[in-house]
């Protein structure tokens, strides 16, 4: 693979063995020959208790991250659809024998990457090997901007883990994964407002009694520690 060198003085080494009085911070910065930039990403060497690991200098000021909803956290809509809240393990208890939904509002981060997509997704304990169908209903906008009149609704039954594995089986802690959702247009302290549910007696769930939901996440890109203004990020 062709590597295009970018050269000068260069970060870093790091060991907790480095003498005090070479520390700066608790940062030891060599001389490194070159720096590596492979399919535009710029590569960093660094040296770490006597190994040499490249990085991705992006991933220094951004990279993924969860806008996380835990289960205790949500206060149900008051309505007949409510899951049950399980006060022994902690978690909301969606029904098998029909649609029970939670509504969960939030906000987007000010390190959110402006523009990019946004990954939904679910962790449930799972205790038989059937699935469990999930339903996302989501309005996502910014702020200043118009209120969406209508849901868009995703749905899945991905599951992350294989349950059929365990022997003896046990439950385990499963994650499902909404359909990706598109970011375009989309701002730092942008706003959305979803209808989670599962929707039970579906011939697409084929899973035995409760589901506990223990957290709902939003994994969103980030690019930086914030907006430089308190409501704006300003362009790069």
């Amino acid at each position: 693979m062709a590597t295009n060198k970018l050269e000068g003085p260069l970060l870093a080494r790091y060991s907790e063995k480095t003498p005090p009085g070479e520390r700066t911070g608790g940062r030891v910065f060599d001389e490194l020959p070159t720096l590596n930039q492979t399919r535009g990403a710029a590569l960093l060497a660094v040296h770490y208790n006597g190994e040499t690991k490249q990085i991705s200098l992006e991933s220094l000021v951004g990279g993924w991250d969860d806008l996380r909803f835990p289960a205790t956290a949500v206060n149900p809509p008051g309505q007949a659809s409510d899951p049950d809240f399980d006060t022994t393990r902690g978690g909301w208890l969606f029904d098998a024998a029909g649609t029970e939904t939670l509504f969960i509002i939030g906000q987007l981060p000010h390190l959110y990457k402006e523009g990019t997509a946004i990954r939904p997704h679910v962790h449930w304990v799972q205790e038989n090997a059937g699935d469990v169908l999930w339903q996302l209903d989501y309005k996502w906008f910014n702020n200043g901007e118009a209120y969406p009149a209508n849901f868009t609704t995703i749905d899945t039954t991905d599951k992350a883990f294989d349950y059929s594995v365990n022997s003896p089986q046990i439950d385990i802690c499963q994650i499902s994964a909404f359909p990706e959702i598109d970011g375009a247009g989309m701002r730092a302290s942008s706003m959305i407002v979803t209808k989670f549910s599962r929707i039970g007696g579906d011939a697409s769930d084929t899973y035995t009694g409760d589901a506990l939901m223990i957290e709902f996440d939003i994994h969103y890109l980030s690019d930086g520690h914030g907006t430089q203004l308190e409501y704006v990020k300003l362009d790069p």
